[in-house]
């Protein structure tokens, strides 16, 4: 064993940090999601339309891509436990003010504070990887790091209803969502301090914080590297706020699917999207060895091949096809999660991870909202979601040729940093 991968370098203290940091993205990407099964009961309670109660969703999701740049540098200046607990704090506090919330403005307010929350604990998984784990477990870490995030989305959407159900006040119900978030900030204050950093061979840009990053954004493969990153947002996006439309919408919207049956089918949708994002990071530890342009590669491939053939009448017309092309389509995307991470963590210095993370990812997000922005578009024109879901594949077959483009070389590095 090298020293880099000694049991001195990587104590097993990583666990627990893993723990903390999965544990604080699942909460910040709960307590955002949970608020969209109860839109009908907030909408009421604050005597304002459906159509406005969604900003509370669609707010959060608009700053927390913006807060993603910025968090980033925080997270490298700061370290990574003020990271995590700014993150939690951002996204329980709202939670105390809530019951005593009469009109929609203080609770768009706190719901922008809200958004600014997944960023600061997004960005963590990046240095949570560069920084505790060898190069054989990085997919294992950041896999199940990505996973917690799909993870608290679905327990968002699940236990919001359950608990308004079971308090009877959807106030209370988000209220008691923080609940996760409080303990898990208890236990954040037990992370340890990271002395020392084993510095991989391929991370050769060697100097202060401020020249590495300025360095690190001149790379062509930095801008290559936020190509892949919006797409991937535009597929995701548009996958999981097309695809169950277009299912369930009669000819020529959709395909006209019974109600029952689309809903099942949406949710297969999501559920494997959660699945394929450990198994991705498992996929890149073992069978691989770490080449992550393989798994990028897979995963875009098997998108862009499936959302197409989602649209053909041989398919959609054979239940049995449809699935298993919806599955596959779900699958593909969120596949590549733990290896975008580890394309962040191989190519860039430690000390800048956390920012280039937040950089690529931030930008990156908004190729979600023109994904789906793009949908709406097809669909006002022609009164049919067959070019939104068109663009799917498309976006998945651009992202799959960038890949080709993602190995940085010694030669690049040194070029730019002699300039």
């Amino acid at each position: 064993m090298s020293p880099v991968e000694s049991q001195e370098a990587y104590p097993a203290h990583r666990w627990f940090v893993l723990t903390v940091a999965c544990l604080a993205i699942l909460t910040a990407y709960m307590n955002v999601v949970a608020y969209a099964p109860l839109i009908s009961q907030i909408a009421f309670h604050l005597k304002i339309e459906t159509g406005r109660a969604m900003h509370l969703i669609s707010v959060t999701y608009i700053v927390t891509a913006v807060a993603l740049i910025f968090a980033g540098f925080v997270c490298d200046r700061y370290g990574l436990k003020l990271s995590i607990r700014a993150g939690l704090l951002l996204s329980i506090l709202p939670t105390v003010f809530v019951p005593f919330i009469k009109t929609f403005g203080p609770l768009m307010a706190l719901r922008v504070v809200q958004g600014i929350a997944p960023a600061f604990v997004l960005v963590t998984v990046g240095a949570v990887t560069a920084m505790w784990f060898p190069r054989k477990e990085q997919g294992l870490a950041s896999g199940l790091m990505m996973g917690s995030l799909s993870l608290g989305a679905a327990i968002g959407l699940v236990l919001g209803p359950a608990l308004w159900k079971l308090t009877g006040t959807w106030q209370a119900a988000v209220s008691l969502l923080s609940t996760l978030g409080w303990l898990t900030l208890v236990l954040s204050l037990f992370i340890k301090t990271r002395t020392s950093v084993p510095v991989a061979p391929l991370q050769a840009m060697d100097g202060d914080v401020v020249s590495d990053f300025n360095r690190a954004i001149r790379l062509p493969v930095t801008w290559v590297g936020v190509a892949i990153f919006f797409f991937s947002a535009w597929g995701m996006h548009s996958l999981y706020a097309l695809v169950p439309t277009y299912l369930s919408s009669p000819s020529p919207m959709g395909i006209g699917l019974q109600p029952v049956l689309s809903g099942k089918l949406s949710l297969a949708l999501t559920l494997i999207g959660i699945v394929a994002v450990f198994a991705g990071g498992v996929f890149l530890d073992r069978v691989v060895k770490g080449n992550y342009r393989i798994v990028i590669a897979v995963g875009f491939g098997l998108t862009a091949v499936s959302s197409y053939l989602i649209l053909l009448p041989i398919v959609y017309k054979d239940l049995f096809l449809l699935t298993v092309c919806l599955i596959v389509a779900g699958w593909g995307i969120p596949f590549t999660s733990s290896p975008v991470i580890a394309f962040v963590v191989g190519t860039y210095p430690p000390g800048i991870v956390a920012r280039m993370l937040g950089l690529l990812g931030g930008l990156g997000t908004f190729g979600g909202a023109a994904g789906v922005y793009v949908g709406g578009v097809f669909v006002a024109n022609t009164g049919s979601l067959y070019g939104g879901i068109l663009f799917i594949g498309i976006a998945a077959v651009i992202a799959f040729a960038l890949t080709r483009w993602l190995r940085l070389n010694n030669e690049t590095i040194t070029a730019i940093v002699n300039r």
